[in-house]
């Protein structure tokens, strides 16, 4: 999502009915998994603690909650469908990273 995030900012200033859901593991996960792949552990700038998606989008102007339970996936999506305008989910995940590739 790092790669992306100003696309809040536009989908907010058009007025766009866009839900954002983000799986945040703590890093980049993907990259994590690889390069066990690879053989190269804990490669630097793969963990990004401390990151606070709900006020960043916040801060673009949309509406965003935090999820930390499965039970509120459900709920919070249903929420989000029916508002009007932008709304960001974000969803914490475990920081472990299981193989991808």
């Amino acid at each position: 999502v790092l790669y992306a995030i100003q696309a809040i900012w536009s989908v907010v200033q058009h007025a766009l009915p866009i839900t954002f859901v983000i799986f945040d593991n703590g890093g980049y996960g993907a990259l994590k998994s690889f390069g066990g792949m690879l053989g190269v552990a804990d490669a630097p700038g793969q963990d990004l603690p401390g990151l606070d998606f709900v006020s960043l989008a916040r801060g673009f102007g949309c509406e965003a909650v935090n999820v930390t339970r499965s039970a509120e996936v459900e709920p919070a999506l249903r929420s989000a469908f029916e508002a009007p305008g932008a709304r960001l989910i974000a969803v914490r995940l475990a920081d472990e990273v299981e193989r991808l590739y």
